[in-house]
């Protein structure tokens, strides 16, 4: 039970040609939608070329200004902390004097009280 099998040449040719074809067209297909993607992309820049440019040439000022903005961000919170530790001096003070202030209020009520 000797089973061969032989492929002939011509057969191989064949597939390959097929093959190649297959190739072919998918590679076609490949560049028509890179042709297409890349129309779009055209169209989109020449449509945009305007604001592309001013938005290119205020980017400087807007760089600028944004490091001013930290700046300014650095120094509010210098002022925040500041005034948060005055803020923390007053609360105490006050609940200080509200403390006496409460005091004496217990002692003239326990004047007015006794004479009574």
């Amino acid at each position: 039970m000797d089973n061969t099998i032989t492929i002939n040449i011509s057969i191989i040719y064949v597939l390959l040609a097929i093959l190649a074809c297959i190739a072919l067209v998918y590679l076609i297909i490949v560049l028509v939608k890179l042709h297409k993607i890349l129309n779009n992309v055209g169209t989109m820049l020449n449509e945009n070329t305007q604001n592309i440019n001013t938005t290119l040439n205020n980017l400087p000022n807007v760089v600028e200004t944004f490091g001013e903005v930290g700046e300014n961000m650095k120094d509010v919170t210098e002022v925040v902390t500041e005034v948060t530790a005055d803020f923390l001096v007053t609360k105490d003070s006050v609940k200080s004097n509200m403390d006496v202030i409460v005091d004496i209020l217990t002692i003239i009520k326990n004047i007015f009280l006794d004479k009574k």
